[in-house]
């Protein structure tokens, strides 16, 4: 069974989550989507975190999360710069 084959279980967690992704979803969508040309360096990004460009963090597994909502404000705010 592949992995988009897989059906996982709702779980009720009594409070609401918000879906995270990773730098690398945020740097392959930002290229996929020529949202900026060229597409900032991994370090660029992990300063946006850091600064709260993105919200996100560090887990304790070292891997660098973004929150999903987080980078569609971002997106959005950055194509409506674009547009004015």
């Amino acid at each position: 069974m592949s992995a988009a084959q897989r059906t996982f279980p709702k779980i009720k967690f009594g409070f609401n989550t918000r879906p995270t992704i990773t730098l690398c979803v945020v740097e392959d969508t930002i290229e996929e989507n020529r949202l900026m040309n060229p597409v900032p360096s991994r370090m660029t990004l992990i300063r946006w975190v850091e600064s709260g460009v993105l919200e996100g963090k560090k887990t304790p597994t070292g891997i660098w999360i973004v929150y999903q909502d987080s980078f569609e404000n971002f997106v959005r705010k950055l194509q409506s710069e674009i547009a004015a």
